[in-house]
């Protein structure tokens, strides 16, 4: 059995407000919408349909390049 992990995820006034809302609206914490968005995401990395919005250099103010993991 391995260890948990913490991650630290940082949102910008608009992304927590839309974060905030959406656990209200299904009566859970930000932080557990964030985990159960996680294992959802990862639990459809082989399937060859995920997709991760990447920002070029860091730079918020770029437009977002997507990817696409094939394995």
């Amino acid at each position: 059995m391995t260890a948990p992990r913490r991650v630290a995820v940082e949102f910008d006034e608009f992304g927590w407000s839309a974060l905030v809302a959406e656990a209200a609206r299904q009566n859970v914490t930000p932080e557990e919408l964030v985990v159960h968005a996680t294992m959802y995401y990862l639990s459809d990395l082989d399937s060859g349909r995920a997709a991760a919005r990447v920002l070029e250099g860091g730079d918020a103010g770029r437009r977002p390049r997507f990817e696409r993991r094939e394995d």
